[in-house]
């Protein structure tokens, strides 16, 4: 590693002695023989295997056939989880940086709320997967009052509640929308 940082390698648990993992971020097969016909087997090299990139945006790699995700793999590996924390998370916010020192166990909602404090998630406005009006639509309905009345307004959003309705009507709900 360019850090001055030594690179331990270590096997990957439930796959020893065929995947090992390094603090680096990295997975490799091991040096095996393979036998074939009850015959003396030929023996393979270990070699570096090369991450695919999800469409979440994250690096996975194929063990035995089955594809997981790279940091998943690098934090059972080398990170304790005495709490039995279900997620892996980032702590850069890089998908892609998994050194072990980046990496920590957490919950759903750990992750949620790290994502929401370093500005990785924008929880506002159409970026809400509770919204049911995008900022357009709150434009609209800023830009129509007092043009139209606010009956008329209202019956162009019916999936709005009254009160929802009021509040971005009045300015209390999407202020980020000017």
């Amino acid at each position: 590693m360019n850090d001055g940082t030594v690179e331990i390698w270590k096997d990957v648990p439930g796959y020893e002695n065929k995947y090992q993992a390094s603090n680096s971020g990295k997975i490799r097969s091991v040096d095996h023989v393979v036998e074939r016909n009850m015959r003396s087997g030929f023996p393979v090299k270990g070699r570096e295997l090369k991450p695919r990139i999800t469409l979440k945006g994250y690096a996975a790699v194929r063990l035995n056939g089955k594809f997981f995700s790279l940091h998943r793999v690098i934090a059972m590996t080398f990170l304790p989880n005495p709490e039995n924390k279900p997620q892996v998370n980032h702590k850069d916010g890089n998908k892609l940086n998994n050194l072990v020192s980046n990496l920590e166990w957490s919950t759903q909602s750990e992750n949620q709320l790290h994502a929401h404090r370093t500005g990785l998630k924008d929880f506002k406005g159409s970026r809400n997967s509770r919204a049911l009006v995008t900022e357009e639509d709150v434009k609209w309905i800023r830009l129509h009052k007092g043009v139209l009345t606010r009956s008329e307004i209202r019956e162009k959003f019916p999936q709005l509640s009254d009160s929802a309705f009021e509040k971005i009507f009045n300015y209390r709900n999407w202020r980020h929308v000017i």
